[in-house]
């Protein structure tokens, strides 16, 4: 990786290392599609949704939660699920957010080094310091923007994120096709970088956004899901990348979970359980959902 300072905007500022940031802001994209656009209307509905959780959210604060799989759809079709997994949680002040590239632009594995991320409930700060030290770990971490722009992957999470912590700082990082050598470096030096961080009495939060299979009928795709959630919950990276990709199970973020487990690995991990689980046919049934050609939704946690 070349130390030439990377420069994006007309306004950049250093964090002491080669990395350096833009202040141009991560626009919405997907409001009034995915999410409504309407502040109060979204924070009601982030609200209702984080209210779906089946128990209480005190289950797992006394636990060291270290991941969440989290879906990423519109609200109407993922919501529930997004909300009763992160419903289940008290989210830290600091998140890395790794998701997969629909886009195909932008560099491999993309850590943004623009400004806040904007949604219609306000501005969501980026965590510099984590951001920087990803890339500084010379292992494929690059400062990029451009996959980011049009990703609605992570964006359609920041309003949970925003109701739940209005403090909290993100570290967006969207991941295209990788090897299981390429994503077992990063993800050790991912698990480096958060190891770090805790030393210094900052915790960060890993968050996968993927959906699971996609245009299935309801059946078969509750049925090849969970194939791909029993080897997840393994903690098993090269099982259940396998898993995945030998039954041609259409996860789209098989290379961010894969990069996760192996942090996970790295970081103690020794339990994950799935705490929610629907398919569109369930979730979309109000607006008239096809059951013969449904999405998943999972969300899981894995702690210490």
């Amino acid at each position: 990786m070349s130390s030439r300072p990377w420069v994006c905007g007309e306004h950049v500022h250093s964090t002491g290392g080669y990395m350096q940031f833009s202040d141009t802001p991560r626009q919405s994209v997907v409001a009034g599609r995915f999410y409504s656009g309407d502040a109060k209307e979204l924070a009601e509905d982030v609200v209702a949704f984080l209210r779906l959780r089946t128990q209480k959210v005190m289950e797992l604060q006394d636990k060291n939660v270290l991941c969440l799989l989290v879906p990423h759809a519109g609200y109407i079709f993922s919501g529930p699920v997004a909300g009763m997994t992160l419903g289940r949680v008290v989210l830290p002040d600091r998140l890395i957010l790794l998701g997969p590239n629909h886009t195909g632009r932008g560099k491999p594995i993309s850590v943004w080094s623009g400004g806040p991320w904007l949604t219609p409930l306000g501005a969501t700060q980026t965590d510099e310091e984590t951001a920087t030290a990803l890339v500084d770990a010379d292992v494929g971490f690059s400062p990029d923007m451009q996959a980011h722009l049009q990703e609605h992957s992570l964006e359609v999470l920041i309003p949970f994120f925003q109701v739940m912590n209005p403090k909290v700082q993100i570290t967006p990082v969207t991941i295209s096709s990788l090897n299981l050598r390429e994503l077992r470096i990063a993800g050790e030096a991912l698990a480096d970088v958060v190891l770090a961080a805790a030393v210094a009495g900052k915790r960060i939060l890993l968050v996968v956004s993927s959906d699971m299979s996609h245009y299935l009928p309801h059946e078969r795709a509750v049925r090849v899901d969970s194939m791909a959630l029993e080897a997840l919950l393994t903690l098993d990276a090269e099982h259940y990348f396998h898993t995945v990709r030998d039954n041609n199970i259409s996860m789209c973020g098989v290379f961010p979970m894969t990069m996760a487990l192996f942090a996970l690995k790295k970081l103690g991990a020794t339990n994950a359980r799935v705490l929610a689980y629907a398919t569109s046919g369930q979730t979309g049934k109000s607006v008239g959902a096809d059951m013969s050609k449904v999405v998943g939704y999972a969300g899981v946690v894995v702690t210490e």
